[in-house]
């Protein structure tokens, strides 16, 4: 068996990248508590008590990175904010008005403002 601060690092480790975006966001946008204590136990090559899986996992989703969402179905779900600010962030730009390709193209067509100053002779 290895030792305990061993254990407690590979513990981070495996915190961090169930938080990133190859972990429990990899295919869907949220996770269950469920989840997290499948990922949990998974790794557990060594095994562990039911015990000290389900603290892993409740500490996992304490982190300052995993954000509660509203229940669905009566399940709590959860994301990680990196991947909500993403997700807001592309929202955010898909709302940005939007030229026209005939807007575009008029827009190249003419130089620019201060271009055209800077040509004219003195």
């Amino acid at each position: 068996m290895r030792p305990q601060s061993e254990r407690r690092h590979e513990g981070r480790d495996l915190a961090e990248r169930l938080e990133g975006p190859d972990g429990l966001t990899r295919q869907h946008s949220t996770f269950t508590r469920r989840d997290v204590l499948q990922a949990f136990a998974e790794h557990a090559r060594d095994g562990a008590s039911v015990t000290a899986i389900e603290s892993r996992a409740d500490a996992f989703l304490a982190r300052d990175g995993v954000v509660e969402l509203e229940p669905l179905a009566g399940e709590c779900r959860y994301s990680t904010r990196d991947l909500l600010e993403t997700e807001s962030a592309a929202i955010e730009r898909a709302q940005l008005p939007r030229l026209t390709p005939a807007a575009k193209e008029r827009a190249l067509e003419r130089p620019p403002r201060l271009y055209r100053r800077v040509r004219q002779p003195l």
